[in-house]
């Protein structure tokens, strides 16, 4: 088709959507794609209320309405009810009398208390307590999740999506009936905690019992995969005790009339096959508690013992147990005649009472901290992991307690069972050889780059095959690691990747999700980039409304002016890269791996190392460093990490009774004071910093660590760059009480002296101004003069002075802040304080979330922002409800709106003057307490609402004036200065004052001294206007060929990729199948056809009214003529 023809088509249409539909208005939103627009909710009834033929109905309001329940289906005594998702802030189910169909109160027989909705709902039934009536309103109930009986689809056909399906072959589907029971009898006080395969967890109650004990009755539909099952045993609805992780798998469990049955005890993470095995004899730990002795716990009373090494009895004899009945539990020690050999397994069979023998093999928990172990079987050297070269590949593993270890390699870097079509699972296997200090090593001959590999270890965990915890590459799910040559994954230009060296109280820290940046639909880029790495550095995107646009994504953060971007975890997580749930992040899986799900092509390992590289470029050339949010202080799973296969119970802390650690509150935590897990911590962060070129890192829960292993951690790094910035959460979580490993200091808030340079959040601060961060209390910039206590106006000056309450007195070592990614927003939190009992309007609220910011941002020390925090942020649930922990909420909850930039460009505006001050004005980052308390700086507060400092640095005098909750005040001590900063937008900024100006409260004034500082003044930015709408230039996705993905190649063999720094392509060829390669680096390249801009020119006419049936035909047959036209 001629040119003309195509353009005019694209005319007609576009004049018959504009006449013929109507248009959005103004004030709609429909840039935010909300949540359903109904849900589902479950009663489940007791005996009570079913009686006298009673009929069952929901009471809702906000707005008010009634509504039915009907019988669920399949069930019996669970009913259902779907209600509009549109804010109810409440729900009461009422039982009725039969005689009449009208819901009214007239007609109600009972009634549950008012139950609160929390939207999205993760427990969505009610169920009433047994002999429960609820004739006053009380609570005779309580939340838990539904689980919907199993219906066998009508077709047999496979419902995966385009042909891929990540099933295990051979695996058929059955009920999983979970088995529980306790030797207090108090199962009853217990849920479990339940997940497939790379899918978040959900709560489940147990909902019958049998003579064993409680159950419950779950289909294996309900879970992702079907191999394994995960849980957690844990205190009904809280997290007070909990398990580790435990691992199922399915296959080992018979199956028996459609069911498999898995039998639980107390809080034993064995799973056993029935109900006999599960009370009956069993060895529950044995271990080496010294070199020549092993401590054993039975459950019922041993007899006699042996222990076998090579198949050889080297000791037997009576056992001489003790029974402890408050650890329901036989002990006796076995002293063995000689020291342990730490090469073999060391097999403990007890002969129980009831001639019954079992056996066990012994771990070596009790001798990790040992000085035998710690001098003879810890390793010093840093090549641990795969070293590769074109002709060879050694591996290095340290696993002193294994006994045999294998290597596999693999073309593939897909399971089977992950994917049928574009897996494999075949391998070739080497031998390990073991050295001295617990060293295994191979070398593999031949050029092993975009090849894939797994362990084979086996010791007292038996033998398991897993991901080296040194990979520093996988394929999808982070299932197997990868060796690589990680110069060919440099983009063009990668050796000029550099960024200017700061001071660490000049960085301003900008905390940002990698999916945030552009989950919403007001982000308008190439949509294949969405939520993932390449997002975050795409150019020319816009939110428009009324033909004037704002910046968004990566130009918005280019136009803020920060100078290093903190990004949530972005290392290999726990999860399905290829079919991403929204997740914070903190669930490690691989340290040292870069998270698939955020790049284009999870399959394929080498991808994701090249768009990340590509991020650190972009925003390296813009002058932005990247700080690397980590979280080495637990792992997602405990029992199934590599760290737990390959040195069983060296990596984490336990209890004295062999319990998990779980002062980090996820069921487990990391041993940094056992010299190992310090090395890997220092080796880890030192690789990430130097093959990334990253320029700081953010510790998760940093007060877990000890002090040594910062130290270490910080010594290392600095010989990488000595102005890399390293600061974390310095909480005092951990005791060191009660456990196996050795006790030492953690880098706690008052301990970071001890770690020079290393930063820390100062909490005092923020919760001085602002309160609470999740409840109603309120702060300094939302109180009178009278509820203002000399604690907290001291908390604020410390932080305006760069030192932290009962902490550090360094500002380097201050990060003040008072938003971050966890608990709601600084303007969330300023809104549900500030209207309770009708305090503030929104206005006033919103001048009170920039002066919070204002006093921690332009205080000395280390500023930090979260974004959004520049164009206020929210989370909102409905009904004056927001998400403090969204975690795992949607992205409609967690990603940046827009709009919101839109509608606050002004306090969008007063953060970039504030940033421009915090980076460029020498006087606001004065980088020692000495610097600072020579005079530099001075401190006042005239009264309780009102604080003045003057900064003075190089030559400037900065007048600071923040005034809290009160009338306006007549300033008349900074005549004659320029106006630099005025939250209250009564003076114009770049003006000299020449009166005594009123300043209204909850303003934040800044004035200097006039002298020349050139016509460029970093200082002092632009104020932003509206702009231009300017249609972005999308990219088309390069790995979408038109067919489904199960026939495509994981990246087409087309596109070309980038010359890499060294004049070589980089080579991302998948070597599983032909020739592909990334998607192009530069913006010109990718460029559509003109037939292509005339579609895409259609598409986004018809979607930029909404769409409609009319439209959709209209395209329909406007596209088919096209396409048959040559």
């Amino acid at each position: 088709m001629h040119k003309g023809k195509r353009n005019f088509f694209a005319i007609v249409l576009t004049l018959l959507v504009t006449l013929g539909l109507p248009k959005l208005q103004n004030n709609e939103r429909a840039d935010n794609v909300k949540a359903a627009t109904s849900v589902t909710l479950y009663l489940k009834l007791n005996n009570n209320w079913p009686v006298d033929n009673a009929r069952f109905a929901a009471y809702v309001w906000a707005p008010e309405a009634w509504y039915d329940l009907t019988l669920a289906e399949g069930e019996t005594d669970i009913y259902q009810v779907t209600i509009p998702n549109n804010g109810q802030t409440g729900l009461i189910f009422t039982r009725m009398t039969p005689d009449s169909p009208l819901n009214n109160w007239d007609n109600k027989w009972n009634q549950t208390s008012d139950l609160e909705l929390t939207f999205p709902m993760e427990n969505n039934m009610y169920a009433l307590n047994e002999g429960a009536w609820g004739n006053n309103g009380e609570v005779i109930g309580y939340w838990t999740n539904y689980i919907p009986p199993y219906i066998p689809p009508v077709s047999s056909e496979d419902p995966g999506s385009e042909g891929e399906d990540s099933s295990s072959e051979g695996i058929e589907s059955s009920y999983y009936v979970l088995h529980y029971w306790r030797n207090d009898g108090k199962q009853n006080e217990y849920d479990l905690w339940l997940w497939g395969e790379g899918q978040n967890g959900k709560a489940y109650e147990f909902n019958t019992s049998d003579d064993y004990g409680i159950t419950l009755r779950a289909h294996s539909t309900f879970f992702y995969g079907d191999k394994y099952l995960n849980l957690i045993i844990r205190t009904k609805g809280s997290w007070a005790k909990q398990t580790p992780d435990i691992q199922i798998d399915v296959e080992e469990y018979p199956l028996v009339a459609g069911e498999r049955h898995f039998y639980l005890v107390d809080m034993e993470t064995t799973v056993y096959k029935s109900a006999t095995e599960a009370k009956g004899e069993k060895i529950l730990g044995a271990k080496f508690t010294k070199t020549n002795t092993i401590s054993v716990a039975t459950y019922l009373e041993p007899d006699t013992f042996k222990v076998v090494v090579d198949e050889l009895p080297i000791k037997e004899d009576s056992a001489l147990a003790t029974y402890k009945p408050a650890e329901y539990r036989w002990n006796f020690t076995i002293t063995l005649d000689t020291v342990i050999d730490v090469t073999k397994l060391y097999n403990v069979k007890v002969t129980f009472k009831s001639g019954v023998v079992k056996e066990k093999l012994a771990n070596l928990e009790g001798l990790f901290d040992d000085p035998f172990f710690v001098e003879n079987l810890t390793y010093e050297g840093s090549d641990l992991g795969v070293t590769y070269t074109p002709s060879a590949s050694t591996f290095k593993v340290w696993a002193p307690t294994t006994q045999d270890l294998k290597l596999r390699i693999y073309d593939n870097g897909t399971p089977v069972r992950v994917n049928r079509t574009k897996g494999s699972d075949e391998f070739v296997e080497h031998d390990f050889v073991r050295a001295d200090k617990g060293v295994w090593s191979v070398s593999v001959p031949g050029d092993l780059h975009a090849k894939y590999y797994t362990l084979v270890a086996t010791n007292s965990n038996g033998t398991n095959e897993f991901v080296d915890p040194y990979a520093k590459a996988a394929g999808v799910n982070g299932m197997r690691g990868m060796i690589v040559d990680f110069a060919k994954t440099n983009p063009t230009g990668w050796g000029d990747v550099n960024f200017s060296v700061k001071k660490p109280t000049e960085i301003v820290p900008y905390e940002l999700h990698v999916s945030d940046l552009t989950a919403d639909s007001t982000w308008n880029g190439s949509e294949w980039k969405r939520k993932n790495f390449l997002g975050l550095i795409e150019k020319g995107t816009m939110y428009e409304r009324n033909g004037k646009a704002i910046k968004t994504g990566f130009d918005h953060i280019r136009e803020l002016g920060i100078n290093a971007l903190q990004i949530l975890p972005f290392y290999d997580q726990e999860n399905d890269e290829t079919n991403m749930e929204f997740n914070w992040g903190y669930n490690p899986k691989n340290y040292n791996v870069l998270e698939g799900g955020y790049s284009s092509d999870p399959y394929n390992g080498l991808v994701r190392i090249q768009e990340f590289k590509r991020v650190v470029q972009a925003y390296a050339n813009e002058d932005i460093r990247i700080i690397m949010d980590v979280v080495y202080n637990h792992v997602a799973s405990i029992s199934q990490h590599s760290f737990t296969k390959l040195v069983p119970g060296y990596y984490f802390r336990f209890n004295l009774d062999g319990s998990p650690r779980n002062s980090s509150g996820v069921g487990n935590d990391t041993a940094s004071e056992r010299i190992m897990m310090e090395r890997y911590m220092v080796d880890s962060t030192y690789f990430w910093a130097t093959e990334y070129k990253l320029g700081g890192f953010r510790f998760d829960l940093m007060g877990l660590h000890t002090v040594d292993a910062m130290k270490s951690i910080m010594t290392k790094l600095k010989t990488y760059r000595n102005d890399i910035i390293v600061y974390g959460e310095p909480w005092n979580m951990e005791s060191g009480d009660g456990m196996l490993s050795p006790k030492k200091p953690y880098a706690i808030q008052s301990n970071l002296y001890q770690v020079p340079g290393l930063g820390g959040f100062n909490d005092q601060m923020r919760d001085a101004i602002k309160g609470d961060s999740n409840d109603t209390s309120r702060g300094w910039v939302q109180m009178g003069a009278s509820e203002i206590y000399d604690a907290r106006l001291n908390k604020i000056k410390d932080g305006l002075m760069g030192k932290t309450t009962n902490g550090s007195s360094d500002p380097i070592q201050t990060v003040n802040y008072v938003s971050v990614h966890d608990n709601l927003t600084i303007y969330d939190k300023l809104y549900i304080s500030g209207t309770k009992d009708a305090l503030f309007g929104v206005e006033q609220i919103k001048k009170q979330a920039v002066q919070a910011e204002a006093l921690s941002l332009l205080s000395q020390g280390i500023g930090f922002v979260h974004a959004g925090s520049e164009i206020l942020r929210s989370k909102p649930l409905g009904n004056g409800r927001f998400d403090h922990n969204s975690y795992k909420s949607d992205y409609t909850i967690n990603s940046i709106k827009w709009n919101e930039k839109y509608d606050n460009l002004d306090y969008h505006n007063f953060y970039r003057q504030m940033i421009a001050l915090k980076v460029h004005a020498p006087a606001f980052s004065l980088n020692s307490r000495a610097a600072i308390d020579n005079g530099a700086v001075t401190l006042s507060a005239p009264n309780k609402t009102t604080i003045k400092l003057t900064y003075s640095a190089s030559g400037d005098t900065y007048t600071i004036y923040h005034f809290g909750v009160m009338g306006s005040t007549t300033v008349s001590d900074i005549s004659g200065q320029q106006v630099v900063f005025d939250s209250s937008k009564t003076l114009t900024p770049g003006s000299v004052i020449n009166s005594n100006p009123r300043i209204p409260g909850n303003s934040t004034l800044i004035t200097r001294n006039v002298r020349d500082r050139g016509p460029n003044d970093p200082t002092m930015p632009a104020i932003l206007d509206y702009e231009p709408f300017v249609p972005p230039i999308t990219e088309p996705d390069p790995y979408d060929d038109g067919t489904s993905s199960s026939e495509s190649s994981s990246m087409p063999p087309s596109t070309s990729l980038p010359d890499s720094s060294d004049g070589t392509s980089p080579d991302v060829s998948a070597p599983s199948g032909g020739e592909t390669s990334l998607p192009p680096t530069s913006e010109g390249e990718g460029t559509p056809s003109e037939s292509d801009k005339t579609k895409k020119t259609i598409i986004i006419v018809a979607s930029s009214v909404g769409g409609t049936a009319g439209v959709g035909a209209i395209l329909f047959f406007v596209l088919r003529f096209l396409r048959k036209k040559p």
